[in-house]
């Protein structure tokens, strides 16, 4: 762990905010944290590092360093990120710091988009729609009717107006209605 810690710190990307020898402190921080990633080992005292994301309420993105290569499969499965065999050199958790960022940073980008909220008149009334929410758009001439949640509204813009304020890669336009 302090060769672990070492290596981190010399990383600007990273800020480490908890390091933890036993998985029920790990539990414990990870889920009083909400750190975006952690770093797991395998073998750790009391239950192992599968035990201990089955636990938790919400998984953080997950990177594995273990000195066992034989638990690569299933680290996969368990959708980490990346799988560092001890000893891991600054190069190798440099490169699976970047990859992390990168799927972090679109991750939070669309997390973004989609808690936008658009508000809408139709007619007298004016909606404030989760963009979330929307599972249909319609076009209706100069109209287009906004399907979300178990609502319906139309508003008076055309389905290419919509297309063209909505973020591309949430929306996709499947024919010309």
């Amino acid at each position: 762990r302090q060769e672990f810690t070492y290596l981190l710190s010399q990383i600007h990307e990273i800020e480490l905010i908890a390091e933890c020898a036993y998985a029920e402190d790990a539990k414990e921080k990870i889920e009083l944290l909400k750190p975006d990633l952690i770093f797991l080992d395998i073998e750790m005292p009391e239950k192992n590092g599968f035990e201990l994301l089955q636990e938790l309420k919400a998984t953080p993105y997950v990177i594995f360093s273990t000195a066992y290569d034989g638990f690569a499969l299933k680290a996969f499965e368990e959708n980490a990120l990346d799988y560092l065999l001890k000893p891991t050199t600054l190069e190798r958790l440099q490169k699976a710091i970047d990859k992390a960022s990168k799927i972090i940073n679109n991750q939070k980008s669309l997390n973004d988009k989609l808690h936008k909220k658009i508000f809408v008149k139709d007619g007298q009334r004016t909606h404030c729609i989760n963009l979330y929410d929307i599972y249909l758009l319609e076009a209706a001439g100069n109209y287009t009717h906004i399907y979300y949640l178990d609502k319906k509204c139309m508003i008076h813009k055309t389905l290419k107006q919509m297309e063209t304020s909505l973020p591309s890669d949430f929306f996709v336009r499947i024919n010309r209605q």
